[in-house]
């Protein structure tokens, strides 16, 4: 299996403690892993930057003809909610397309904004980070998609 992978923005500092910082500096990070692409937000989703993740999807979706998307939010933060709307417009053009949008690893607060937006119900959201739909049951779980202890993270 071949991986591409762009990223816009500057490249992170590793976090050793594990725990959740405050969001960076905008940036998108987009690789290719098991038949799908999958987007990675760091920062805060506002006005401005939701233009700029509007353009990305735009890309990979109408542009590139990518048909399953995951958007990893675990470094997002939302200030604007209207910003949201950039999720249900892509959610939308793969629908229409017969594809799959999948919002994996919110925080709390960002999973409260899509909630509030609506989007919760319309859009798949995953909070478990290593969630991938086309890897099949968890044994251990059952769960349809989510990742079993020998499968690969994301």
């Amino acid at each position: 299996m071949t991986a591409g992978f762009t990223e816009f923005g500057p490249r992170p500092r590793p976090n050793p403690s594990g725990a959740r910082r405050k969001p960076r500096p905008w940036r998108l990070a987009i690789a290719r892993a098991f038949g799908s692409v999958v987007v990675t937000v760091h920062g805060v989703l506002d006005a401005r930057t939701s233009e700029s993740l509007a353009h990305a999807l735009d890309d990979l979706i109408e542009g590139q003809g990518n048909l399953f998307v995951v958007i990893d939010l675990r470094d997002m933060a939302v200030t604007d909610p209207g910003g949201l709307g950039v999720l249900a417009k892509a959610r939308h053009s793969l629908e229409e397309r017969k594809g799959r949008l999948l919002l994996a690893a919110p925080s709390k607060e960002t999973e409260e904004a899509l909630r509030r937006a609506g989007l919760a119900e319309v859009i798949e959201v995953h909070v478990e980070r290593r969630y991938h739909p086309s890897l099949g049951r968890n044994s251990a779980s059952g769960d349809e998609g989510s990742l079993g202890g020998t499968s690969q993270a994301l």
